[in-house]
């Protein structure tokens, strides 16, 4: 039988213990603190941005400082915290700089690549966001807002809350060299609907649960552009198709093994004339939507102590099945191209290649999406009265992420023609490999409060990007970075404060080298990848600027 009796004298002697080692343990967090600013960590791809002001001042490590309505995010447990009733109202502004710089090959590419972007610098300033009913918006204003209540000595809160846990989203002038890349991409997830409740299990040990249902949004434009051998590259492949008489005569030839040894043997001859660039399309893909996407947060908070305390959030990982309209425009060069294909039969219906050319193809895309699982792990030192440290460990499972796969209603044209590239997949389905890692990313966090009414706080993250350089593109330009975040806090009345946060988001120089990315310059048709920057090395630097302010009221 479960003897409470011993169980209530262990948790004394707990107690006892942690009261004795509160100075060695302040010793050891502060010098833990101070060490892990110069730890190199693995952080996520844009998740924690701008959900709240006070969270983004403390760079987000509030695991185990309650938070009030936003612990439905952050750690649902915190809720317990609540006094009376309270709301909080906000809003985060997102300012972005990108810097484009696309160099001549560094290394020998066997060919000479004749290319009118070599030396072109550009920027891009503008963010991007799907706002719901509106649509695509050029401002990135994110919005968050709750209420909650808890009665006088309750052991139960219950909280609302509104925010955006996941959002990313960026554009580029549609004569920009970044165009090929993307000129419009976002991804993001709002929860329109996070019901949270908490509860107290004894003086030390809190849990919480909250659930999200939210609308997640997808969009990405760009101008499809591809390396062009010339025809002769393609009369040499429609004479060595129709030298085949197997191919004719057993139905179940391997073609797409048949066109990989064609293209690795192409790429071997070396005289064949130097490549020039082609542009075939303008693809579109906006306003995407899946208005119902589900997700659970689970959390627990354990306070031994006045000055110490921890905390543990588990955040599921949410599906989406996106759908939008697509509209694909082709160019007067693709379409010569289709003419010539139509001149080669019957090679091209054996290949399945389109023989008449259209001038668009319109028509409704889906994709399915997983924002991943993610846990966050936290403690609170508070080694004065009016000083609180704080270091997170925040873990994500982006490796969940292998590809974006977008499926369209009908075959298109664009896809059919690209078993000239050793892509063998689907005429239906354009696939773009990601391959993602998973990310570890420790924060820290310091408020002071310099009188009852008044506090200042500073975050500091070291983000690794999950985007390996071998995947890296223009759709998700994620780069290594760093974020340095400040904010105070006021109290205005005794039942209204203001939560002020201010966070730069510095992100390291990055520089692709030539081939050093299947979907950014590979050079070798047969390894398919979409790669619109063949021949080129490429350098990025990024600088975000976010701004957020939350009103909270109690009553």
């Amino acid at each position: 039988m479960f003897d409470t009796k011993k169980c209530a004298c262990f948790h004394e002697k707990l107690i006892y213990f942690i009261e004795r080692i509160r100075i060695p343990f302040n010793i050891f967090l502060f010098i833990l603190f101070f060490h892990s600013l110069a730890v190199i960590c693995k952080a996520s791809v844009n998740e924690d941005i701008g959900v709240n002001a006070r969270a983004m001042a403390l760079g987000n490590s509030v695991t185990a400082y309650p938070l009030g309505i936003m612990s439905a995010h952050y750690n649902p447990a915190g809720l317990i915290h609540i006094d009376g009733k309270n709301c909080t109202f906000g809003v985060t502004y997102s300012a972005v700089n990108i810097d484009y710089h696309f160099l001549p090959a560094s290394e020998d590419t066997n060919w000479d690549f004749v290319d009118d972007l070599d030396g072109v610098s550009s920027s891009s300033h503008d963010s991007t966001m799907y706002l719901p009913i509106y649509g695509q918006s050029s401002m990135m204003i994110i919005p968050n807002a709750g209420i909650a209540k808890r009665a006088a000595g309750s052991k139960w809160a219950f909280g609302y809350a509104i925010y955006s846990p996941f959002i990313m989203g960026f554009s580029n002038d549609s004569d920009a060299p970044t165009k090929y890349g993307a000129m419009t991409s976002y991804n993001q997830r709002l929860i329109y609907a996070g019901p949270s409740v908490a509860y107290r299990v004894n003086d030390t040990l809190s849990c919480g649960l909250s659930i999200g249902l939210g609308q997640g949004a997808r969009g990405l434009d760009f101008t499809y552009r591809q390396t062009d051998f010339g025809l002769d590259y393609y009369d040499a492949a429609f004479d060595l198709v129709n030298a085949v008489p197997e191919f004719v005569a057993d139905p179940a030839f391997a073609v797409d093994k048949f066109i990989r040894d064609l293209f690795q043997r192409f790429e071997t001859m070396l005289d064949l004339q130097d490549p020039s660039y082609s542009e075939f399309s303008k693809i579109e893909m906006e306003d995407m939507t899946d208005n119902l996407t589900t997700s659970f947060n689970l959390g627990m908070l354990w306070e031994p102590a006045s000055w110490f305390s921890f905390g543990v959030c588990y955040r599921s990982k949410s599906d989406a099945r996106f759908s939008g309209d697509y509209s694909i425009q082709y160019t007067d060069e693709f379409k010569d191209l289709i003419n010539y294909f139509a001149t080669k039969t019957p090679a091209t219906i054996w290949l399945g290649l389109p023989i008449e050319p259209v001038d668009s193809q319109h028509g409704v895309v889906t994709q399915d999406w997983t924002w991943p699982e993610s846990a966050q792990f936290g403690i609170m030192l508070k080694p004065r009265e009016n000083l609180k440290l704080m270091v997170d460990l925040h873990w994500t499972n982006w490796s969940r992420v292998s590809d974006e796969t977008y499926k369209f209603d009908q075959n298109i044209q664009l896809l059919q023609t690209l078993i000239f590239l050793g892509y063998q997949k689907y005429p239906d389905q354009m696939i773009f490999q990601r391959k993602w890692k998973d990310t570890w990313n420790i924060s820290l966090g310091l408020e002071y409060d310099i009188t009852d009414f008044f506090c200042v706080r500073l975050g500091f993250e070291d983000r690794e990007s999950s985007v390996e350089e071998s995947n890296f593109d223009l759709m998700w330009p994620i780069q290594d970075s760093k974020v340095y975040s400040f904010g105070i806090g006021m109290g205005i009345t005794d039942q209204t404060s203001i939560d002020l946060g201010f966070s730069c988001m510095i992100s390291d120089d990055i520089h692709i080298k030539n081939n050093s990315s299947k979907m950014f310059n590979n050079l070798f048709p047969s390894q398919f990848g979409y790669s619109p920057y063949a021949g080129q090395d490429y350098k990025q630097d990024t600088k975000t600027y976010l701004f957020s302010v939350n009103i909270n009221y109690a009553w």
